[in-house]
């Protein structure tokens, strides 16, 4: 079930003219309930590893923790046994639910919540009225408050964000039982734990990152000293590592520009392939980023300093290099928010000539 994504056919497919905003709220609420069926089946089929895999507490927090995290989960098979054998909804027991885990229970939600607020405000014209942020107490988490925030901005009721309250909703129950009892077919055993094995993990998205780079620029020569490049499967006179994908590359060689009108470089072909036509490549023995941008390209600097915290462009200085994680995030942003365009350090430096020739 991807919640978000049927959000977002719902809209699309939606009559128009309509009152979108009140749709659309009452569409929001219903993929709510199934992202809790999400997170209730989540729990139910690989347990929160995340939150118990924590080294950095005493042994005696830890084992009290995990006691705690054992407690929850048998007390969420009780409810899934429940669902199967009782009559009425007020029959299934109650769920506690510490502060702990329930702030761990709202992370599972974020990757919707953070995608339909960002849906309704970028795509469709729903009033969001005016901004209240959320009261943060000292007790509070900041997640807690991110949460509660999305929430208000998607008018998702109160009894719907509380888990304990939520997991015996008619509305999530209608979606569990059914989705239980169709993992159950064919199983020896219906108990939760049997459907532990069946039941798949919630894919979490995690942030875009360029590729990962040595602490030290020696060990990153070294790492491509003998490394060959796949389309020529010859040792590249000057070498390009593409930094979105990690593929090394002949920068400027004759070797690899293709045989057709255009003449492209290897390092232009791959930015189309790779980067619809944006390319981000680590020139070896240079030290400086080739970004390139359709027939544009410029020099964006290096993400490896020295211990003056300088570049040393063309390595002519020959002094020790150490990667720069705020240099390199910096880089990753302009990539992934595409404002390489709007950039005045690459703007400066930028070349529209003979472009094709890397």
């Amino acid at each position: 079930m991807d919640a978000f994504g049927i959000l977002v056919h719902l809209m699309c497919l939606w009559p128009r003219p309509s009152s979108v905003a009140t749709d659309f709220f009452h569409a929001a609420q219903f993929m709510f309930v199934t992202a809790t069926a999400q997170v209730m089946l989540q729990l139910l089929g690989g347990g929160m590893p995340e939150l118990d895999e924590d080294d950095a507490v005493a042994d005696d927090v830890r084992q009290q923790r995990l006691a705690e995290s054992r407690d929850f989960l048998a007390a969420l098979a009780a409810v899934f046994e429940a669902y199967q054998t009782a009559s009425t909804i007020s029959a299934v027991p109650a769920l506690t639910v510490s502060a702990r885990i329930s702030t761990y229970i709202r992370s599972l939600y974020m990757p919707f919540l953070r995608r339909a607020a960002l849906f309704q405000l970028a795509c469709l014209e729903v009033p969001t009225g005016p901004p209240t942020p959320p009261v943060v107490t000292a007790a509070d988490q900041p997640l807690d408050a991110e949460f509660d925030g999305f929430c208000d901005l998607l008018r998702i009721p109160p009894s719907l964000r509380r888990f304990a309250d939520a997991i015996v909703d008619p509305s999530v129950v209608a979606l569990v039982v059914p989705t239980l009892k169709d993992l159950a077919v064919g199983l020896p055993d219906s108990s939760a734990l049997e459907l532990q094995k069946h039941v798949p993990r919630l894919a979490l998205p995690i942030p875009f990152r360029l590729q990962p780079l040595p602490d030290l620029y020696h060990d990153l020569l070294q790492r491509y000293s003998r490394t060959k490049c796949k389309n020529c499967n010859q040792i590249p006179p000057t070498k390009a590592l593409c930094l979105i994908c990690g593929t090394l590359l002949c920068a400027g060689s004759s070797c690899c520009r293709s045989s057709d009108a255009f003449g492209m470089g290897e390092c232009t072909r791959h930015s189309l392939k790779c980067g619809a036509g944006l390319g981000l490549f680590l020139i070896l023995k240079m030290s400086v980023v080739l970004v390139m941008r359709g027939e544009r390209h410029s020099f964006w600097g290096s993400p490896y300093l020295d211990e003056h915290g300088e570049e040393d462009a063309h390595l002519i200085r020959g002094r020790a290099l150490y990667f720069n994680k705020e240099r390199y995030e910096q880089l990753t942003q302009l990539y992934v928010s595409l404002r390489v365009e709007y950039d005045t350090r690459i703007a400066e430096t930028t070349t529209i000539e003979d472009t094709d020739w890397y």
